[in-house]
């Protein structure tokens, strides 16, 4: 078996897209450990001082944003929520997701973001890949209470009593035949 080296680039663009640095570093490197570095490069070893850091959720961690970011004078940030992030505020309705079916763009707030400002968008590509797998998950699982049905209602040793049905609900394959 051959094993591939592994390299992690790290990639500095302007404001209009052209990369102004690349850096590699070791391949076992996560992303947000190479953050520190760039920020001083940028500002000691370039002499920029404010500088908006546009970057994904395995670079700028909410960590990294308190320890790296936050605490210097002219240093702004642009990134994403995790799903869970995103699922808690909508779970305490900080974010309306049926507004979303006006609107493809939201701004709003919330304490556990203070003195942040957050935009939520709809993602047409997402929301057709989340569509697709709904649909295959209900059909998978139609498919799982059509065998139920059809084991409660054969001639022969029908299934019977909830524990029955429940022990064939979660998997118990041996009652399947039966």
């Amino acid at each position: 078996m051959r094993i591939a080296a592994q390299i992690v680039f790290g990639l500095l663009c302007s404001a209009n897209s052209c990369p102004i640095a690349v850096e590699v570093f070791e391949g076992n490197t996560s992303d947000g450990a190479t953050l520190s570095g760039q920020i001083e490069k940028v500002r000691k070893g370039w002499g920029i001082e404010n500088v908006v850091w546009v970057s994904d959720r395995g670079i700028l961690t909410n960590s990294k944003i308190k320890e790296l970011l936050k605490p210097i004078e002219g240093l702004d940030y642009i990134t994403g929520l995790t799903k869970p992030q995103i699922r808690k505020l909508a779970e305490v309705e900080v974010i309306q997701l049926g507004l979303f079916e006006q609107v493809n763009l939201v701004e709003f707030e919330s304490e556990d973001y203070p003195d942040e400002r957050l935009i939520a968008c709809r993602n047409p590509f997402i929301a057709e890949k989340n569509q697709l797998q709904r649909e295959a998950l209900l059909e998978a699982t139609e498919k799982e209470l059509d065998l139920i049905v059809q084991a409660t209602q054969r001639e022969k040793r029908a299934l019977k009593g909830q524990d029955k049905i429940s022990d064939f609900r979660t998997g118990a394959s041996h009652l399947r035949d039966e």
